[in-house]
């Protein structure tokens, strides 16, 4: 069963596959195979897709890091972004982001 949480193994996995299977059909976010508008727009998605793969996880994303910080951190990854983004606001203005 897959696991739809997205923290630094499947991101790890990801980033190893794309390395290691670079511009072919196997590359989870080619922007020659997917189209660079797809990869720039909908790029999460490209990434949560490939990590819902358990041979990628399993071959790419030996060695990661799975502690406590990781299971209970990931899965408010929206509330990061919206946080960050409020942040850049407030220190640099609408400009900022």
């Amino acid at each position: 069963m897959a696991d739809d949480r997205y923290g630094s193994r499947q991101w790890v996995a990801d980033h190893r596959k794309h390395h290691a299977k670079m511009e072919t059909r196997e590359d989870p976010h080619s922007p020659q195979h997917f189209g660079i508008i797809k990869v720039l727009f909908s790029g999460a998605e490209l990434y949560r897709t490939a990590a819902r793969d358990p041979e990628t996880l399993e071959t790419f994303g030996q060695d990661a890091p799975d502690d406590w910080l990781e299971r209970h951190s990931y899965q408010y990854s929206t509330a990061g972004f919206l946080l960050m983004a409020l942040i850049e606001v407030l220190l640099s203005g609408p400009i900022g982001p």
